[in-house]
């Protein structure tokens, strides 16, 4: 078996206890502190002799060849980092269909001016103050109902919020180049049936923690900066088409602070609980729990059960469950309140799309409650791509 690990293999302390492993072929890996000692002496090792005689003097253990060769084996097999297993097992990315627009050379020339907005004793400050300017500004528009598509330059708008998108990609770059950490490119993907605009900044794991959350940020962060910059364009010449740009960017930046969704949000959630695969592990906190009811109720119901979990474990299930519920109640609530308009969506749907084809769109085109029955269709449009797609991987493996 061949133990030699490329010289390509690189580590970084994420926690007290972890360590992030960032392989030749760029992806990171999470393992333990002796893991992560056990691999330094793999790669830094001429041959397998070597390795052997310097784990045995580390870790004060004597094994023979084969011993070591099995250790190595269960240590590390899986992880894509044994020079015999390269891509084995590796988990596809949330994303599929990825298309490269700009490549990382041509993404960092663009964002390296706003790099210096993401210094910490900068990025606060203007976070905080700008995400404020743009709430009031947005709330102070809709009293006002000054806002109107039918009187704004809609092929402007849709330029002005389509930058946005590009704005926000290049905020998570300008971010990674502030902290020196390499970036990927920015491209277009799609997630779940979406189509989203996406920067490869995989290496920020790599980072310090409050480096990471300010990355993961750093979309927001420049969108909120592109949305000022509507406003005071607005204000200086009066083209209400600026005002509507600037409120779109914001209720969108807004929006993907949400943690349960893999918006930025998520993600920063993610790095605030130092939880990588923030969803899994939180589903798989909850489904534990769902079991150890189950088992209770199954071998005796006058037993008190012992739940022996941890606070971080708890936590993780009390997303999971927060995650759950919000998801049961916004259905029942769109079913309740909206049943007939959930019937007429399609019609309405169809009724829109001409009326912006022939530039009659209007604000108050849209009913109350459009964007919940939108979001109703799109879960049930969810659910049912993952049903099908389960019931053939079950068929395809059978």
């Amino acid at each position: 078996m061949n133990t030699k690990i490329p010289q390509g293999v690189s580590l970084s302390q994420f926690d007290d206890y972890r360590w992030v492993v960032n392989t030749p072929d760029g992806k990171n890996v999470l393992m333990n502190n002796r893991a992560a000692e056990f691999l330094i002496i793999l790669r830094d090792s001429i041959n397998q002799d070597e390795a052997i005689k310097k784990f045995q003097e580390h870790f004060s253990q004597t094994v023979t060849e084969t011993e070591f060769e099995g250790l190595v084996k269960t240590t590390f097999k899986g992880l894509n980092i044994l020079p015999d297993e390269k891509n084995v097992g590796y988990k596809k990315s949330y994303l599929t269909l990825k298309v490269p627009l700009l490549n990382a050379r041509l993404s960092g020339f663009l964002a390296a001016p706003l790099s210096f907005l993401f210094r910490p004793l900068l990025f606060w400050p203007l976070f905080i103050g700008m995400f404020a300017l743009n709430s009031v500004a947005t709330i102070i528009s809709f009293q006002t109902r000054i806002l109107s598509i039918g009187n704004s330059n809609i092929i402007l708008l849709t330029v002005l919020f389509g930058i946005s998108m590009l704005i926000h990609e290049l905020g998570h770059i300008a971010a990674c180049r502030q902290f020196r950490v390499r970036h990927g490119a920015i491209g277009f993907g799609f997630y779940f049936i979406f189509p989203v605009v996406y920067a490869d900044i995989t290496q920020i794991w790599n980072a310090a923690k409050a480096e990471r959350i300010i990355a993961n940020a750093g979309g927001i962060h420049s969108e909120l900066i592109y949305a000022t910059s509507l406003l005071l364009t607005y204000k200086i010449i009066g083209d209400t088409t600026f005002l509507l740009a600037a409120t779109g960017v914001f209720i969108k930046a807004v929006t993907e602070l949400n943690p349960f969704i893999r918006y930025d949000g998520y993600w920063l959630l993610s790095d605030i609980t130092n939880t990588p695969n923030l969803m899994k592990k939180s589903n798989e906190a909850l489904r534990n729990v769902v079991s150890m009811i189950k088992l209770k109720v199954k071998l005796n119901r006058s037993e008190r059960l012992n739940w022996n979990m941890s606070v971080r474990s708890s936590l993780l299930f009390l997303y999971s469950l927060i995650n759950t519920l919000l998801l049961a109640a916004y259905l029942v609530y769109i079913l309740v309140n909206f049943h007939s308009e959930i019937i007429q969506f399609p019609i309405l749907i169809m009724s829109l799309f001409q009326k912006t084809v022939s530039f009659k769109l209007s604000l108050n085109d849209f009913p109350n409650g459009f964007l919940w029955i939108l979001g109703f269709y799109i879960l049930c449009l969810k659910f049912a791509i993952s049903y099908v797609y389960s019931r053939l991987k079950k068929l395809l493996s059978a």
